[in-house]
């Protein structure tokens, strides 16, 4: 299945394709531009057989895909790249089958994107969860223009409601972020303890090893100090991990501070290996941000079945009916803002980022 996705270098650079090419999306209400429409077409025809395969997997509870963590840090992880481009068809996929009008297919195809992101959901790799993280990010943008393209069954609504539910309750408590961290500990760990290891990382990424300090007939002293300070710095991230979001937030600023630490006395291969784990947290949230984005989307559509085709005037208007409780943004711990006009629903967050949001927009046609 996997093998078979491919997108080639041509649709890559081609002008109007979303996600994988150069193309922009249009905003949830608005349909696809004709020339899009006809590159995304091309797209997802080539992977027909892929998706098919697919859906035996869909049913099983976890995935696992051939990884030999002895070549540590060179290890090849070719499925990532395999799997962030089936990722982008099946999206596309969904918007196309829902301007079509084929809605069961489109909540289909939504439905076997967030698996195929999930599937990556064990990895202990700071890599594999950001492209799982991005994989929930393009779910939440073919969900919100597919749902506002065609009004999807209330089956269809009630099995991506039970499907983002549980994901929601598995990312909350953090374990797969958790998981990732042990792993690049573990990682930074067999490179201070191996000189073979050590030499290793320096090859391929084509550094001179004597820039990282004096070799010692006992190479472990080597990186001690570096190994040292890299332990507090655990110590205290995993601490804070053990809280809820946005409390959790807590672990980026612990390892922002052992960083600083870390140039002041100048350790480079503390500085070469852990500056990426100082924002992994908020990555986190953005993830979590964007699943509670599309269980309270799909809340919203669920109300406008049952309640003549309107959007409820508050989000406590969900509550307990579609949602158990009003969902908070884990960036502030507080429910998104929610607007409401004429048939256009919008909810917003705070990003991770300065001045950005996280949002879900319907806006019926």
């Amino acid at each position: 299945g996997i093998e078979a996705i491919q997108i080639t270098r041509p649709q890559r650079q081609a002008p109007n394709l979303p996600w994988s090419g150069k193309g922009k999306l249009p905003a949830p209400g608005t349909r696809v531009l004709q020339a899009a429409a006809r590159e995304m077409a091309g797209v997802t025809r080539s992977a027909k057989e892929a998706f098919e395969s697919f859906e035996p997997g869909h049913a099983k509870e976890g995935s696992r895909y051939p990884m030999n963590f002895n070549l540590g840090m060179e290890m090849p992880l070719p499925h990532l790249a395999k799997l962030k481009s089936a990722v982008q068809i099946l999206a596309m996929s969904s918007i196309l089958e829902a301007e079509a009008g084929n809605a069961s297919n489109a909540a289909s195809r939504v439905a076997g994107l967030l698996k195929v992101a999930a599937s990556l959901e064990k990895e202990p790799l700071m890599i594999s969860q950001l492209v799982r993280r991005s994989g929930f990010a393009i779910a939440k943008q073919a969900l919100e223009r597919a749902m506002s393209a065609a009004p999807f069954a209330a089956a269809d609504l009630d099995m991506l409601a039970a499907l983002l539910a549980a994901m929601d309750q598995r990312e909350s408590m953090g374990e797969p972020w958790t998981r990732m961290a042990l792993g690049e500990r573990v990682q930074f760990m067999a490179i201070c303890e191996s000189e073979v290891v050590f030499k290793r990382l320096m090859e391929s990424q084509k550094q001179n090893p004597d820039t990282f300090g004096k070799s010692s007939s006992d190479f472990k002293k080597r990186f001690a100090p570096d190994m040292r300070l890299m332990e507090e710095m655990y110590y205290e991230v995993l601490s804070a991990r053990k809280e809820p979001l946005p409390g959790r937030l807590r672990a980026d600023e612990a390892a922002r501070k052992y960083i600083d630490e870390a140039k002041e006395r100048r350790l480079p291969l503390f500085m070469m290996l852990v500056p990426a784990l100082g924002g992994t947290t908020k990555e986190e949230a953005r993830l979590v941000s964007n699943l509670r984005l599309m269980r309270a989307g799909v809340a919203l559509e669920r109300h406008r079945l049952g309640h003549a085709n309107t959007y409820p005037e508050t989000l406590a208007g969900l509550v307990p009916e579609y949602l158990s409780e009003l969902p908070q943004d884990p960036f502030t711990g507080q429910p998104y803002k929610y607007s409401l006009a004429g048939f256009r629903a919008e909810l917003s967050g705070v990003g991770a980022k300065e001045a950005e949001e996280l949002d879900f927009v319907l806006e019926r046609r």
